[in-house]
């Protein structure tokens, strides 16, 4: 997210316009990079690699059967959308347990950790909090960690009502001045 690029959709003249270094600026366009660099088997990196054997961008029978239908803001049912193939900047699948593996990865001292939180690569930094979002129609998550405390958080939700207050909240009350616990 420092690389200059826009967030959404823009033309190839636009993106190749952007200024690296120069800001923090959310990128979807950026992760999709990102994403493509990995190239056709960035699935297998996040099922093999990262150790998130459950996490895809296509659900089979069984995970189609735990799938939450998703729900708008006033709790009526919406058509579970179907994320473009190959866009990493969203359209994964997974769980609240995948979720907490993948943050326990960020709480040990690694290259990994370092790019989340010196270099932010693909994480927003809120002072001791590091922290992501997510929405598509029916459909909310939020993902936060604090390295010093040793705490993270991870919410889905099968609305369209944000979810980041609660994942805030609940961090707080696991920090260490609340008495709360890691995940050591």
């Amino acid at each position: 997210h420092t690389a200059g690029l826009p967030r959404g959709d823009v033309g190839l003249l636009d993106a190749l316009q952007a200024i690296p270094g120069a800001g923090f600026e959310y990128s979807n366009v950026g992760v999709s990079a990102l994403g493509a660099l990995l190239g056709a088997d960035d699935e297998d990196v996040i099922q093999e690699r990262i150790g998130l054997p459950d996490v895809t961008t296509m659900l089979d029978v069984e995970q189609l059967g735990r799938l939450a239908p998703g729900h708008d803001e006033k709790g009526r049912p919406v058509v579970t959308p179907v994320y473009p193939p190959g866009a990493p900047s969203g359209g994964l699948y997974g769980t609240v347990a995948d979720l907490l593996v993948f943050v326990r990865q960020y709480l040990t001292p690694d290259a990994a950790r370092r790019l989340a939180v010196t270099d932010r690569l693909c994480w927003m930094v809120d002072g001791e909090r590091v922290w992501h979002n997510g929405a598509l129609p029916g459909y909310r998550s939020y993902l936060a960690f604090c390295p010093g405390a040793g705490t993270g958080v991870a919410v889905l939700s099968n609305t369209a009502i944000s979810v980041d207050d609660l994942g805030v909240e609940v961090l707080s009350v696991l920090g260490p001045a609340a008495g709360g616990v890691g995940f050591d």
